[in-house]
């Protein structure tokens, strides 16, 4: 109940006692965070230096969605080392700004610190126990993929973002703790292509899978979609079907 009266002090924040069905129930002394579109950047960094300053509490899912992660992120991942680490089960990103790579002649700029190509990894690093993780909507260049491909996680949501051509195969290279974790796995709304849809369809263990708005060739999909037995979910919405 302090912890709670302290960051609802700090700032307008969701705290809730449930994790998605998929995650274990969290202990008494795990905090779950939600932040939303509307809350300040400032405001989350508030909230984040008023937990890491509580007593007794590991913070278990942590939702915060649709802000700049240039503004809260050096506070966002003081907390998460400090205080969520390997406690850490859910994380929630989904349509935050990505941060440009900025570089001011041999040297990086400050904004640089935490570019695409840094922030996966450096996520990652500070959440070891990580089970479900959206970044949705963000640009997820090779070296992220790569990163995410050694995480052993069984939720992955990257709805909407923008990955190169290919890109799947670096994500879920066979063999890879990710690839042999997931059961769940969202990769709607990122136009793939036929053959970067098709490495999602090797995934035998998922029980959901999301290729909305990509290309499939139909004989092909046919035949990997029969060895999905465990798949109760799956959404083809916008999806083209191509001839064999």
């Amino acid at each position: 109940a302090a912890v709670e009266e302290r960051l609802r002090a700090a700032a307008a924040v969701e705290i809730s006692c449930r994790l998605p069905p998929a995650l274990s129930t969290p202990a008494a002394n795990h905090v779950l965070l939600r932040f939303e579109h509307a809350a300040a950047p400032a405001t989350v960094s508030r909230a984040l230096a008023s937990f890491e300053q509580s007593d007794g509490h590991d913070l278990a899912s942590l939702a915060v969605r649709g802000l700049n992660l240039r503004r809260f992120m050096t506070s966002l991942l003081a907390v998460l080392k400090r205080r969520g680490g390997g406690g850490l089960c859910s994380l929630d990103l989904a349509g935050c700004l990505a941060v440009p790579t900025m570089v001011v002649g041999s040297r990086p700029a400050p904004a640089c610190l935490f570019s695409q190509h840094r922030l996966v990894p450096a996520l990652l690093g500070a959440c070891p126990g990580l089970r479900a993780l959206d970044l949705s909507g963000l640009h997820l260049p090779p070296e992220a993929l790569q990163s995410l491909s050694r995480a052993p996680m069984s939720a992955l949501r990257l709805h909407g973002c923008t990955l190169e051509r290919g890109s799947v195969l670096t994500l879920l290279r066979p063999g890879s703790a990710l690839a042999a974790s997931l059961t769940f796995l969202d990769l709607g709304g990122c136009s793939l292509s036929a053959s970067d849809a098709e490495e999602a369809l090797e995934l035998v263990q998922l029980r959901s899978l999301c290729l909305s708005d990509a290309r499939l060739c139909a004989r092909a999909f046919g035949r990997r979609l029969a060895r999905l037995s465990r798949l109760r979910e799956l959404d083809l919405s916008e999806t083209e079907l191509l001839p064999s």
